[in-house]
């Protein structure tokens, strides 16, 4: 039996740091597959990570910190370049 698709606004609680994240989706089974996923896969915008010696809870704390896009802080953890060696997830 196929799952029936539904649209909300949900909330995810860390609960290690209590911070929380809103999102909204067309498809919440698909979302919260690809979420679980992503957190498995150390992919997800509230995986911490350590960029040039400093500590941050998500990748999406040190967006905000570094002023740099996502895509680009996720590139260059996953980067194998020495110039990103620093750079650690």
């Amino acid at each position: 039996m196929k799952k029936e698709i539904i649209s909300c606004i949900y909330q995810i609680i860390n609960s290690k740091n209590s911070k929380s994240y809103i999102g909204s989706t067309k498809n919440f089974h698909k979302r919260k597959a690809r979420h679980i996923r992503d957190l498995k896969a150390n992919n997800h915008h509230c995986t911490p990570c350590i960029i040039l010696g400093v500590k941050y809870d998500s990748i999406q704390d040190a967006v905000r910190a570094l002023n740099l896009p996502h895509s680009t802080i996720k590139y260059r953890l996953k980067s194998k370049s020495i110039k990103f060696v620093d750079w650690i997830i």
